[in-house]
This record gives structure tokens, sequence and C-alpha cells, in this order.
């Protein structure tokens, strides 16, 4: 499966202090970030283009 590289600025001081939040529950930022962009993701595109989408990556995952 294909995956793009998403890059965001952050301030570095509210960075710090929220990777150290994050690891006194055993996250990451990349945990957090991805269920935010899964979240969008479903509650932006509608229902029938998920299933295609869908569809799609697991045609490529078996190629």
């Amino acid at each position: 499966m294909k995956h793009t590289e998403v890059s965001l600025y952050f301030n570095e001081l509210r960075l710090k202090a929220l990777k150290n939040e994050l690891a006194r529950d055993g996250l990451t930022i990349e945990d957090k970030m991805n269920e935010a962009f899964n979240w969008l993701y479903e509650q932006l595109v509608p229902v029938e283009q998920q299933t295609a989408i869908e569809a799609q990556i697991k045609e490529t995952d078996k190629a």
C-alpha cells in the first residue's frame, strides 16, 4: 500500500510538551495524528467513496 508523508509546522516548545504528555500514556504524536486523520477522513469523505477507495487499496495490496 502506498503512503504519503504529511509535514506540519508546530512550535517546538508546544511540540515537546505534547510529546511528553502523550508519552505518559504510551502514545506518540504519530498515533494521535493518525487518529485525527482517520476521523477527518471518515467525517468528510462520502461513504460510497470510502468503499471504492478501500476496494482499490485491497486490490493494490494483492499485487
